[in-house]
């Protein structure tokens, strides 16, 4: 790489290879012949002639004047003097070989090369050369006396210039996807060259090497002697030069591109997230609106009916009319109007049931039956149940051993069949993983900016540009290179297979590459020839603008992008350094930091990553010790390695785990608290206490989790960190929830007469009112989950099967060795024995009241007297709470839309960690963009000059290729993300071809580095049109050499360092390739996935060009061909392009679930299952917009908390809308209060407070991802399930709850009443 940029400026030269001048009258020669070589440069120097121009009659001259200078030898031959020329024969065969040599880089455009040849040609060879041209300086060799040429003017029409200029500008280097002119145009590079800039560089020996000696250029100057100014002819790039040539490609040449078609003028369209507000607008006003005026008629109309001149319909409404109600009447003309009307319509619905109602009523009683008998046996045999459950929890919890943890982040967020998995293994198999890399970005810290001259001009350079900065940088850098083994692990470009590693052969980007690491030639302080002093920071200016110039590239052979190496310079305030002429140009002089990049090998295989994984470790465990021990205060520092995220994540884990512990022991003692008898006296609390009730249930819930595990481990179901984090918290959530439910019931259920408090039959039928209850949020839920696992996301899969069998496995668990415990827990509290310590009896008897009564809690007397009133007695208040909960629906249906989608990684780990730093720094310091290989399949000829076209992008290459719509898309790298154009393996091998030197081979036709000059050429034949390998065979055999072949200053385009890894060969022909260009700077998750959707839509339009025009050349493949773009961040952002969707159809097919399994469960009841259905939709819509209001993104993560959201959410609406349907109160008012307090209280008291004081503790975790994604969001599930289940749903009941079906009585069972059999109904204490 180092000699190509060098040939690059050599070719440069090429301006001043034969030049001399001399001006008289009439114009002549000023030069003729060559005299010496500069014994310092090589450089042939030209003679001094003052004469006429003499006839050219070697045929080898005349050839080479043919093939250069056409124009030249047509005008001459038709004048009278004939091929009179300034030049002879050795120049012309001097100046062969250098234009052979321009042409490595400009023949890609042929009217670029052309116009440039003309130049040569006319003021070397033109026999008026003293009209144009003024010798400035001149050498007299002392030995042979002859006079050579050191300086010249040339007077050249600036109309050539910009001509030329405008010709070759855009010529692109696809090696490096960089332009010609960065090249050769000196400091300024292509985005800052001009036509003036770039013939001032071409004519300064003093700036450039390769120019044998001064030419300044005049442009539109008139010569000293009179006449016009030198002015060849020109050919536009969009057009050919010659009949027997192409015009300039799209790729080289920007006026060759066809014009884009005009934008039709399309109207404002509204954006998705407007639609869904402007909806959510009307939704509000055509609920709210109606739902207002009628409640207003409706008051309007009682007010009436109950003023002196009312007269109701019916008689029995007058006594609604008293003057002073009692208050239960009051409270009646309140919450229902018709009360009696209401209570007839009952009557004559219950004795007139439908077909439907009377098969629901059946299905309802069975299943009351059912589970009262189940109880009944439990309670009957409790110490056989809690053993057969141990036992059963014990075998299938054996299989957590087995149980396998995907800490891989692929396998986490890709299924294994999704389009960038499959794309990732094939890039990974074809061409070997993407490199790994160990990065560190130090940071400027207190240190100011400072002026300096460059060039003439005074400029603020950045802190960055500060000199004991970098040689600190330099210092940390010599340390990290010198950690044992990197030349073992990194990537080395041009290191030959089977030689040593050396550590100066390792890729290590930096801004010391752009002096070779060496500090002398950092310290070196030059003047220049205009007396300005030329110091480091000259050097660094000039290499940011030009990378790939000889002096730049850094130690190991090749360039070094500044963007990797600057950071901090692209700020708002941040100027270019030319105005608006160098638009786009990036500021680096003001960058506020430096980049490290350490490039290390990567394997598929784990295994042989081994060594790269230690040292890395060993570089992280330094840069540890030297940010807290060495690192100077003026240096900020963030540091990353490839194995630094998963050390993050599991230090986090670490650190989060005594927060996560403390969370599920609150919740503990919660429940254990929470589950005993209020305590009024030291009896109740000793005595009436749950713990150890409280300690059992928790112990099945988490047992149930362990024999899910221990299932799938057995089942070879492999888990995911995000299940083991969240599984715990739902199933504690719902088996709490259902265990407070189940006590409760046991609680109400009085005892009949000479019935024990323990009896099998009182057990029973507490679990037979229950039950059903039970079965429906159970049932909902495992459907829900379970249907959820055919989400395509492996995170949600993967939850959503261990929830459902989880949350299955604790249903059964609490509805047998839960009601074993209750069972338990009564003959203990009737045995007067101690919670805790039940070997010890109580000190005095148990009050009659204390064992046989149940007793009303202070949460219950609260929701009798205090809530259930106020929230269901007075019509204002439910319509109040109705609007209220619509506006908030409505609202957060307008927000949803606008919730950002992604996981910024630095939510991932710590938030004081380093990594976390590092991420910081990414987002707002870095400045440049992964690399993307757009990579051809295994399928097309490469051989075959029609694939050819459709690929490359050179001359007479289509228009439409592969390499051309990549250029055309980095033009618009808005809406693109390409940055660059693409490099193309192709274009090169054609241009490496074509120069008869670059190819080498030995004796027995074998491979030759072309620097070996004992080996002969290849002599490789090409098409005399296009210039490239004449036939499959040429191409075939000699590709190998150009890919194995490193470059240097004879040969640029060689192809190992760029190309080694872009084609497998299959045999000779070539199997599948890439062609590599980089994206934009990408900052967020939107930019990445963004990203990765417009490269796919860009290389679907470049498959559908290939076949197309293959099959209109009817050479269609029996498998249409494929191009994919590829990138490594792509499998872990795929998922994004269909978030939405995803999470739309886990969330839709959850809610089905939980209607159909409500539908049945409530005796095919569709009211009911209809109005949990609607509860929870709008509990989830609400959450959606919380998280837009708290920063809470969309994705893998939050979709599977918003997935367990709907398996809470039943918890918080099918209990009490269960108990709505059962109860036998007359008006829905009143059955909605009698729902409320009798199963909102172990709602509140289970599932609510419950979570509640386990997530408060979240709050206090050090990962961000836990703050974020578990802590709020788990807030908010708590926080608006409570609201909707204990506020709205009562309410919304009152409205439109459904009518109470007919009572079916539950067949009896002997189970049901005392059986002298159990001696322990009669005698509880018989047991103990």
């Amino acid at each position: 790489m180092r000699t190509s940029a060098a040939a690059a400026a050599l070719a440069v030269a090429i301006f001043a290879t034969t030049t001399a001048a001399l001006v008289g009258e009439p114009a002549h020669c000023v030069w003729y012949g060559q005299c010496q070589k500069d014994p310092v440069t090589g450089h042939s120097l030209n003679c001094q002639y003052d004469g006429p121009p003499k006839p050219l009659t070697d045929p080898d001259g005349i050839a080479v004047l043919e093939k250069w200078c056409p124009h030249m030898v047509e005008k001459l031959r038709s004048s009278p003097g004939g091929l009179a020329t300034c030049c002879d024969s050795q120049q012309l065969k001097d100046m062969d070989p250098n234009l052979d040599m321009a042409g490595v880089f400009l023949q890609r455009c042929p009217s670029c090369m052309q116009n440039f040849a003309n130049l040569v040609c006319d003021y070397s060879c033109r026999g008026d050369q003293s009209s144009f041209m003024e010798v400035t300086e001149t050498e007299v060799d002392e030995e042979t006396n002859r006079t050579s040429v050191l300086a010249v003017k040339i007077f050249l029409a600036r109309a050539f210039a910009e001509a030329t200029y405008d010709s070759c500008k855009d010529v692109s280097m696809p090696s490096t996807g960089q332009r010609v002119m960065d090249l050769i145009c000196g400091e300024w590079g292509s985005r800052r060259c001009s036509a003036e800039r770039w013939f001032t560089f071409a004519g300064d020996a003093d700036s450039n090497e390769y120019v044998p000696f001064t030419i300044e250029y005049r442009l539109d100057e008139a010569p000293p002697g009179g006449g016009a100014p030198l002015q060849p002819p020109s050919t536009p790039c969009a057009a050919a030069p010659r009949e027997d040539s192409a015009a300039c490609s799209c790729v080289d040449c920007a006026a060759a591109c066809p014009a884009a078609p005009p934008r039709a003028k399309r109207p404002a369209a509204l954006s998705d997230a407007q639609v869904v507000a402007i909806v959510a607008g009307v939704l509000f006003v055509m609920i709210a609106v109606p739902f207002v005026v009628w409640e207003y008629r409706r008051a309007s109309a009682g007010k009436a009916e109950c003023s002196p001149g009312g007269t109701p319909a019916v008689g029995q409404r007058l006594a609604a009319c008293d003057a002073s109600p009692p208050p239960h009447r009051r409270a009646d003309q309140d919450h229902d109007p018709d009360p009696v009307a209401s209570t007839s319509r009952r009557h004559d619905y219950l004795h007139q049931p439908g077909l439907v109602a009377r098969w629901g009523a059946r299905w309802e009683a069975a299943l009351e039956g059912a589970f009262a008998w189940w109880g009944a046996l439990c309670a009957k045999w409790p110490w056989l149940v809690l053993l057969g459950g141990v036992v059963a929890v014990a075998a299938l919890a054996s299989g957590v051993p087995h149980l396998e943890i995907t800490t891989d982040p692929v396998r986490l967020w890709a299924m294994a069949d999704s389009r960038a998995r499959l794309e990732r293994q094939y890039f990974d198999e074809t061409f070997g993983p993407f490199y790994r890399t160990a990065q560190v970005v130090l940071k400027a810290k207190d240190l100011p900016s400072f002026r300096y001259a460059p060039s003439k001009k005074e400029m603020e350079f950045g802190p960055a540009f500060n000199k004991t900065f970098l040689l600190e940088v330099k210092k940390l850098q010599n340390s990290l290179e010198d950690l044992a083994g990197l030349e073992e692990v990194c990537v080395a470009p041009i290191r030959e297979q089977g030689s040593v590693p050396m550590p100066d052969e390792c890729a290590v980007l930096s801004v010391w590459g752009y002096f070779q690491n060496s500090e002398d030639l950092f310290n070196a302080v030059e003047v220049d020839p205009r007396g300005y002093i030329i110091s480091y920071i000259d050097q660094l200016l000039s290499c940011a603008h030009n990378p790939v110039s000889v002096e730049c590239l850094a130690q190991w052979g090749g360039p070094v992008e500044p963007t990797a190496v600057f950071s901090g310079f692209l700020s708002d305030n941040a100027e270019p350094e030319d105005g608006a002429e160098n638009e786009g140009l990036h500021p680096f002089h003001r960058a506020t930091g430096v980049v490290i990049t350490f490039v290390l090998r990567n394997h598929a295989d784990p295994e042989k990553n081994a060594a790269a994984l230690d040292w890395e470790k060993r570089f992280l465990e330094f840069m540890d010790n030297w940010d807290a021990n060495e690192r100077p205060n003026f240096i900020e520092v963030s540091y990353t390695a490839e194995r630094a995220v998963e050390d993050a994540l599991a230090a986090g884990s670490r650190a989060d785990a005594p927060t996560v512990a403390v969370s599920y022991i609150v919740m503990v003692a919660y429940v254990a608290v929470a589950l005993g008898r209020p305590a009024r006296n030291m009896y109740n609390l000793l005595v009436g206490g749950g713990a150890t009730l409280g300690l059992g249930g928790v112990a099945l819930v988490l047992g149930a989790v362990a024999a899910a595990a221990g299932t799938f481990g057995y089942a070879d179901v492999a888990a995911t960190l995000v299940v083991l984090e969240v599984i715990p918290f739902l199933a504690l959530a719902v088996g709490v929830d259902n265990a407070f439910i189940l006590a409760a019931a046991v609680e109400r259920e009085r005892a009949r007469a000479g019935e024990a408090a323990a009896a099998p039959s009182r057990i029973g039928r507490a679990v037979g009112r229950a039950g059903p209850s039970l079965l429906l949020a159970s049932a909902s839920e495992c459907c829900c989950f379970l249907l959820g696992a055919l989400s395509t996301m492996p995170a949600v899969r993967a939850f959503a099967l261990f929830a459902g069998l989880a949350l299955a496995l604790a249903f059964v668990l609490q509805c047998s060795c839960f009601v074993a415990l209750l069972t338990l827990d009564a003959r203990r509290r009737a045995a007067r024995r101690l919670d805790l310590c039940c070997c010890f009896h109580a000190p005095k008897p148990a009050p009659p009241h204390d064992v046989h009564a149940p007793q009303e809690g202070l949460l219950r007397r609260l929701f009798r007297s205090a809530l259930a009133p106020a929230l269901l007695r007075r019509r204002r208040t439910r319509a109040v709470v109705v609007v209220a909960f619509v506006a908030l629906l409505c609202l957060s249906l307008a927000a949803a839309p606008r919730m950002r989608v992604g996981l910024d990684q630095e939510l991932a780990v710590p938030e004081r960690s380093s990594l976390a730093r590092y991420f910081r720094t990414l987002k707002e310091d870095l400045a440049v963009g992964p690399p993307v290989y757009f990579v051809v399949r295994n399928g097309p000829d490469y051989s075959d000059p029609l694939v050819q076209d459709l690929l490359c992008g050179g001359a007479r290459c289509r228009p439409d290729s592969l390499t051309a719509q990549i250029h055309s898309a980095s033009k618009n790298a808005e809406e693109s993300y390409i940055a660059r154009p693409a490099a193309s393996w192709l274009d090169d091998y054609f241009d490496w071809s074509a120069i008869s030197d670059c190819c080498r081979k030995g004796v027995n036709g074998t491979f030759c580095p072309h620097e070996t000059l004992s080996c002969k050429p290849c002599k490789i034949q090409l098409d005399p049109v296009v210039r490239r390998p004449i036939n499959i065979l040429i191409f075939e055999k000699y590709l190998p050499f150009f890919l194995r072949d490193n470059p240097s200053m004879q040969c640029a385009k060689a192809g190992h360092a760029a190309y080694a890894n872009a084609v497998v060969l299959k045999g000779s022909a070539v199997g599948a390739s890439y062609f590599m260009t980089f994206h934009t700077v990408l900052r967020t998750s939107e930019d990445y996935f963004h990203a990765l959707a417009a490269a796919r839509d860009l290389s679907a339009n470049i498959t559908r060009t290939i076949n197309n025009v293959l099959a209109a050349a009817g050479r269609a493949p029996e498998e249409p061909y494929e191009v994919f773009p590829y990138s490594v961040f792509y499998v872990f952002y795929e998922q994004y392009l269909t978030m939405w969707t995803d999470a739309i159809f886990s969330l839709g097919i959850s809610l089905m679930a939980v209607f159909i399994v409500s539908f049945v469960l409530l005796g095919f009841d569709v009211g009911s299952a209809l109005v949990i259905v609607i509860t929870i939709t709008m509990i989830i819509i609400d959450l959606l917009g919380m998280m837009y209001w708290w920063d809470i993104s969309l994705n893998a993560v939050s979709l599977v908390n918003l997935v367990m959201a709907v398996g809470i959410s039943v918890e918080f609406c099918s209990h009490t809308v269960h108990a709505f349907a059962k109860s036998s109160e007359t008006t829905r008012t009143r059955r909605a209060e009698d729902a409320l307090v009798n199963m909102g209280t172990s709602v509140f008291s289970g599932i609510t407070l419950t979570k509640f004081v386990g997530i408060i503790v979240l709050a206090f975790a050090q990962s961000r991802i836990f703050q974020v994604f578990y802590f709020r969001m788990y807030l908010g599930i708590v926080m608006f399930g409570a609201a909707h289940g204990l506020v709205f749903l009562p309410v919304f009941l009152s409205y439109v709850g459904p009518t109470p079906r007919p009572r079916t009585p539950a067949p009896k069972d002997i189970l049901m009443l005392p059986s002298s059999a159990d001696p322990s109904a009669a005698d509880p204490e018989a047991k103990e």
